[in-house]
């Protein structure tokens, strides 16, 4: 199964706006960044929040979501070039919503409506795996690099042998479910989706019952903390911001031998991930790259 998302297209429901936050510890150039933001056609407000100042980027969802928000990482990243000498900008959130004022937007409360589908059509996922997805207001296409990468992952486990793939899957920050629901073809014989967004459980829970696969997979709004059971097989497609300080969590409910795929971050952000993976008992044993893009499996020893 070789992956392509060549010839793929995400159909977006109109007039939904696309909300982002990206946390500054040094505020010394935030003029900087907020005029970037602007240029590339986001209207920015900020606040304090702590020792930080957070950003909130409202756009309207004209574009592919994905590819909205792989342009949005590669700008921030390259102003984190810019101001080298300074703490990095991080996106740590985004969120979709019809709400059409952005002044004095609160994320926390922002209120999310329900959209019009959006769905994955011509793709590697329903070619070749049989999946109908729908993207809502959650993220992932099946089209991202960092999602491309561990679905690769997952198909090369696949392809050592179907009767070894591992059967206790967990999928952290789930969004749309597709990394459950690839994993669930491959032959996992169970499945849990965990997201703290209301709304990506919900795009998740749907997309299940779509592909009928609701006899393998659920799909929780929950947190890591709150798990018990360990796990064989852990997929995290997270912003490093989130990743770096989830994996000690990960890392408890994977099982010993168990196998921890991440992916989320470009490659100058990786060492991070690997020093934590490493303090928390991970063994590196494999890394691949996509573009700007990394993932890397770790087993747990």
């Amino acid at each position: 199964m070789n992956q392509s998302s060549q010839g793929t297209s995400v159909v977006q429901g109109k007039n939904e706006r696309l909300y982002l936050t990206v946390r500054m510890s040094d505020t010394s150039s935030l003029e900087h960044y907020r005029s970037a933001f602007q240029k590339d056609g986001f209207t920015v407000t900020h606040k304090p929040e702590g020792a930080c100042t957070v950003l909130t980027l409202a756009s309207s969802l004209s574009h592919q979501l994905d590819a909205r928000l792989l342009g949005l990482s590669e700008l921030l990243e390259k102003l984190n070039e810019i101001h080298a000498d300074k703490a990095p900008a991080e996106l740590i959130e985004t969120r979709i919503s019809c709400k059409d004022s952005w002044e004095n937007i609160d994320m926390d409360c922002l209120p999310l409506q329900r959209m019009s589908e959006a769905w994955v059509e011509d793709s590697y996922l329903e070619k070749e795996l049989g999946l109908r997805l729908n993207v809502g207001r959650a993220f992932g296409s099946g089209l991202h690099p960092s999602t491309c990468l561990i679905i690769e992952s997952l198909t090369e486990m696949f392809q050592v042998g179907p009767d070894l793939f591992p059967q206790r899957v967990l999928d952290v920050g789930c969004g749309t479910g597709v990394l459950s629901m690839v994993s669930a073809k491959m032959g996992a014989g169970e499945v849990l989706g965990i997201d703290i967004s209301a709304e990506a459980v919900a795009v998740a829970q749907e997309n299940i019952t779509t592909n009928k696969l609701g006899q393998v997979i659920t799909i929780t709004q929950m947190e890591i903390d709150e798990l018990e059971q360990p796990f064989d097989l852990i997929v995290a497609n997270l912003t490093p911001f989130v990743l770096s300080r989830m994996i000690p969590k990960i890392s408890v409910v994977l099982k010993f031998s168990g196998i921890l795929l991440v992916s989320g971050f470009r490659d100058r952000q990786s060492k991070d991930i690997e020093r934590q993976c490493e303090t928390n008992g991970l063994t590196g044993i494999k890394r691949a790259d996509k573009g700007m893009w990394t993932s890397m499996c770790y087993r747990k020893s």
